[in-house]
């Protein structure tokens, strides 16, 4: 059964669906200091980018989703006050090779050995680089309605009435990426998709619906308290895109070891 906690008002709410299974994800190589949580040399969030299979995102919507991530990341890692840098740092020191470098990133999927070149010149007062992609994934799906008896005022004694809520969800996927710009070595890999965690951001509809005999008691609550009949009930829209990946960047922050969970 969906377990359902609003996090938003009006006649569509902003829910999360918790459900009973996730899956977890492994680290590309745990015996690092990074995976160990060790940020005493601090982390820097360079850039977020669309995958090379979709268009490049705009240099404003590239910095908005950027510090958006680097503000989660602090929000639940407050050891790294003082210790994070986000864009305009990254993209100032890097200097005018910025552009071709992110380009680069986003058409191969990783950093090339020129690119970390790059990276190592620039002199990052960070150890850590963390880079994100936006997969190519984009799904809405319309979950099955939940529904439970709801008897009538005029007739407690049957179940001639449902409560019904309907609940849509988007589909996103990142992948996170960090490296050790000392090194000159990717350090951490990791997907993260808005169905992980055992939880999903899902828009909410409801209302409740006539299925009994009775005449009188449909009239009595069609006039008392307006019932929404059946073929009223229809699924709400998903949760926009940029909602979906302010979830995903909070989500990723919650994983840095070390990370406030609540």
């Amino acid at each position: 059964m969906l377990q359902i906690r609003p996090v938003g008002l009006g006649a569509t709410l902003l829910a999360i669906v918790a459900f009973s299974a996730g899956c977890a994800h492994d680290p590309v190589d745990p015996r690092t200091g990074f995976q160990r949580g060790s940020y005493a040399d601090g982390l820097a969030v360079g850039f977020v980018v669309n995958s090379g299979a979709t268009s490049a995102l705009k240099p404003y919507q590239r910095q908005r989703y950027t510090d958006k991530l680097a503000s989660a990341i602090l929000e639940f890692n407050p050891d790294l006050t003082g210790k994070l840098d986000s864009y305009g740092y990254v993209s100032a020191r890097v200097g005018d090779g910025f552009s071709e470098l992110i380009n680069s990133y986003r058409l191969e999927g990783e950093l090339s050995n020129r690119a970390l070149r790059q990276i190592e010149t620039a002199q990052l007062r960070r150890r850590y680089l963390m880079l994100a992609t936006i997969a190519p994934v984009d799904q809405v799906v319309e979950l099955p309605a939940e529904v439970r008896p709801r008897p009538g005022p005029s007739n407690y004694e049957l179940d001639d009435y449902e409560q019904v809520r309907l609940h849509t969800v988007r589909l996103n996927l990142i992948r996170i990426e960090v490296y050790d710009t000392r090194g000159g070595q990717k350090v951490f890999e990791e997907e993260f998709s808005s169905d992980d965690q055992n939880t999903m951001l899902a828009t909410e509809e409801g209302g409740v619906r006539y299925v009994g005999n009775s005449l009188l008691a449909a009239i009595a609550n069609g006039v008392t308290n307006r019932i929404r009949h059946g073929s009223d009930l229809k699924h709400p829209k998903a949760p926009g895109k940029d909602v979906t990946l302010d979830h995903l960047w909070r989500q990723v922050a919650k994983s840095l070891p070390g990370a406030i969970k609540y």
